[in-house]
């Protein structure tokens, strides 16, 4: 049963963003509850998406605290945009999240090793002097960032 119930809500998620794909083909920025709607139900792409909405403040207030919530869950989820953006976010700090240049290497890593051509840019200018890791300064913005 509760396989079932997951596969519902899977294609509920799915359908959802077939709609908000079509409202983007028109023009439209998307149907901002509709990709709520299908982020609550764990669709990492909508996570994305409204992570996006937040960031932008497109359909809502701009908030980078929740920006950058929505766009951790979609990254753990392995959503290689999200990915890049957390590490966008850790990057430049702001809102309760501090810089932290290795958090930012390790999202830009994880994006990268998908292929998301903005994060290999990344990792490859923040690299050399620094012994691979990504920032301005030796290894780590506020120190302390998860080693992996």
């Amino acid at each position: 049963m509760r396989k079932l119930i997951s596969l519902i809500c899977m294609l509920s998620a799915a359908v959802f963003m077939v709609s908000c794909a079509a409202d983007k083909d028109k023009g439209n920025d998307g149907d901002f509850a509709r990709v709520r709607y299908a982020a609550e139900l764990g669709d990492a792409e909508a996570q994305y998406w409204l992570g996006d909405f937040y960031a932008l403040g497109r359909g809502v207030r701009r908030d980078f605290d929740e920006a950058v919530g929505w766009y951790r869950k979609a990254a753990e989820q392995g959503e290689p945009r999200a990915q890049f953006a957390l590490g966008r976010a850790y990057e430049t700090g702001g809102g309760r999240l501090e810089q932290d240049y290795t958090e930012a290497t390790h999202w830009y890593r994880k994006a990268a090793d998908q292929g998301h051509p903005e994060a290999r840019a990344r990792l490859e200018r923040g690299s050399g002097d620094r012994g691979g890791s990504f920032g301005r300064s030796g290894g780590g913005g506020r120190g302390g960032g998860r080693s992996r």
